[in-house]
């Protein structure tokens, strides 16, 4: 299994597919063993090889993913057709609309949607739900800040809202993790709430 995971890796970066970085998804799979997460909900599929390494995790009973760029949603499709536990949905996420409640959230879609990814899959979660969300350093990874084209503002823009909305959310409590991979945040509903 270690080699068809390594063939997903190698296939996301030949097609320039985001995927989550090796830290990330091996500071999740710690995450998930700890908390004994069963299911999983992932915004942003890519090619499936976060939506596979989940699925690998004993204690992950059922990852629930939605992606809908057209050809990542072929290579998605033949990629997670051999795990039974990856339910793949080749749609835009705000259509899913699957009658599921879920341990763990992972937002890894697009940058500029993350607010309304948070906000919309919060009925997918119960009281003790986590949130996560990668890539919260996408700024570091351009070369020069000051000259980034319009496309790359907007989403560092974006992305930067989205951290200032999670750190002054009264309703929920985040822990940043901006050294590890791209950046994580661990978001999960106030103790009061």
């Amino acid at each position: 299994m270690i080699l068809f995971l390594k063939k997903v890796m190698i296939e996301a970066d030949v097609y320039k597919i985001p995927r989550a970085r090796i830290e990330t998804v091996e500071f999740l799979q710690t995450l998930i063993i700890d908390k004994k997460i069963k299911s999983i909900l992932e915004i942003g599929t890519g090619n499936g090889f976060s939506s596979i390494y989940f699925a690998q995790i004993p204690c992950v009973q059922n990852v629930y993913t939605c992606e809908m760029d057209p050809f990542r949603i072929t290579l998605c499709e033949q990629n997670v057709k051999y795990f039974n536990k990856i339910n793949f949905f080749p749609i835009n996420f705000f259509e899913f609309n699957e009658n599921i409640v879920v341990d763990l959230i992972f937002i890894d879609g697009t940058k500029r949607m993350y607010k309304d990814f948070f906000e919309y899959s919060q009925k997918f979660s119960h009281k003790n739900t986590l949130f996560v969300s990668d890539n919260l350093n996408f700024k570091n990874h351009l070369e020069d800040n000051e000259n980034l084209e319009y496309k790359y503002k907007r989403i560092t823009n974006k992305i930067d809202e989205y951290i200032d909305f999670l750190k002054k959310n009264k309703n929920f409590h985040t822990d940043f993790y901006f050294d590890n991979g791209d950046g994580i945040a661990v978001t999960k509903r106030a103790i009061n709430n």
